[in-house]
């Protein structure tokens, strides 16, 4: 019945990879690692993985190239995709989330469990600010002075890149939690708090109304070209049309999220 309905249905056109896929892989073995590991093994692992990863992108050379290259479509990882991924690539040649920048992406997992961890230690809240703020800016250092060559790239999921965006990611968790935890400020806390509380089932959503924007069309236009178009056309500049188009699409997003949290149904992992 399911190939009756669809008679071009082809796996070798399906893409086995996406964003989804590589959090539920890096969600396993973080779990793993979790559960049978020190914070301090666990941070071996990460820093040993990143090293491995930056060595083998830019001292092995690329069969089909014979030398290193970095370029997209050219590099050790998209060879490696291409030789081995089975179904389609995100663009043809190579994938964003294929196999080897995978590993890497295991690691943000690492540094995420070992600033969580910090988190519900017993330390009082200004070490954990304190720790926080300090170890982020020094990752986030690292991962800038290791980009000048290893640059940082989201799409390689590049080691600099590793330590770039944790080092940010916790700068900021340390200022939030100041700001909201200890300074008690919680005004205009509440949309975060409905949107992660389903962050997942929410991001789901997002693809699926992206699709219908794309899909849906209006004078030969998708949705959501048409609506910044329309907004470019009655004087608005693009950069603010842009703007607009994605608080938008945010609000559009937040009323199943409202509705959920309202109903208090929470979609984890």
């Amino acid at each position: 019945m399911f190939l009756n309905l669809m008679p071009d249905f082809d796996f070798s056109n399906v893409r086995w990879t996406g964003t989804l896929h590589r959090i539920a892989i890096v969600f396993l073995i973080c779990s793993t690692l979790f559960l049978t590991t020190s914070w301090k093994q666990q941070a071996w692992i990460g820093a040993l993985t990143l090293v491995a990863y930056w060595l083998a992108m830019t001292q092995i050379p690329t069969p089909d190239v014979g030398q290193v290259v970095l370029e997209r479509g050219q590099n050790l990882a998209a060879w490696l995709d291409r030789k081995y991924l089975p179904g389609r690539m995100w663009q043809g040649t190579w994938d964003p989330e294929g196999i080897l920048s995978t590993f890497p992406s295991i690691v943000t997992g690492i540094t995420g469990m070992l600033a969580g961890r910090w988190m519900l230690s017993s330390a009082s809240p200004t070490e954990k600010v304190s720790y926080l703020m300090t170890a982020g800016l020094f990752t986030a250092a690292a991962g800038y002075f290791w980009g000048l060559s290893f640059p940082v790239n989201e799409n390689l999921w590049t080691s600099s890149f590793v330590l770039v965006t944790s080092g940010f990611a916790a700068m900021l968790l340390g200022a939030v939690y100041f700001l909201v935890d200890v300074l008690g400020h919680k005004g205009g806390t509440k949309p975060g708090i409905i949107f992660g509380a389903n962050a997942i089932s929410v991001y789901v959503l997002a693809d699926i109304f992206a699709l219908f924007f794309y899909r849906f069309r209006i004078d030969d236009q998708p949705l959501n070209e048409y609506t910044v178009h329309g907004l470019i056309a009655i004087g608005i500049q693009p950069e603010l049309a842009s703007l607009l188009y994605a608080l938008f699409f945010i609000g559009i997003n937040f009323i199943p999220a409202y509705v959920l949290y309202k109903q208090k149904i929470f979609i984890k992992l």
